[in-house]
C-alpha cells in the first residue's frame, strides 16, 4: 500500500492505493470526508507494485508526500450504546490510522 498526503488551500488531501488480486484499489479525497474510490484492472503483463509506484510518482511530483505505515498511530473510535444496541455499536466502531 502507498499513502500520500498534501496540504492544499487549508485542507489535507489524501490518496492511497493497494493491490487486491489483479486489481488496484485507489481511495482519495479530503481528510475528514468519505472521499472517492476507483478500481484499476491490471493487464496480464503488469505488476501491481510497479503500477502503484507509477501512479504515486506523478502525485509526488505535484507536491504530495508519502506516509510511512510505521509512523502512523492506530486508534479506535467507539460510539456510546445501550446494552440492547450492542450489535449496532459494534458495526460503527472503526479502526483509524493517523
Amino acid at each position: 500500500m502507498i499513502k500520500l498526503v498534501k496540504n492544499h488551500h487549508n485542507e489535507c488531501l489524501y490518496w492511497e492505493v493497494c493491490a487486491k488480486g489483479r486489481m488496484l484499489l485507489v481511495h482519495y479525497g479530503v481528510v475528514g470526508d468519505i472521499g472517492w474510490k476507483k478500481e484499476i484492472q491490471l493487464l496480464p503483463f503488469q505488476r501491481a507494485e510497479k503500477e502503484m509506484k507509477k501512479l504515486a510518482v506523478e502525485l509526488v511530483f505535484n507536491g504530495c508526500e508519502e506516509l510511512e505505515e510505521d509512523n502512523l498511530i492506530a486508534f479506535i473510535v467507539q460510539y456510546p450504546y445501550e446494552e440492547e444496541g450492542i450489535e449496532e455499536a459494534l458495526k460503527k466502531d472503526i479502526l483509524w490510522k493517523i
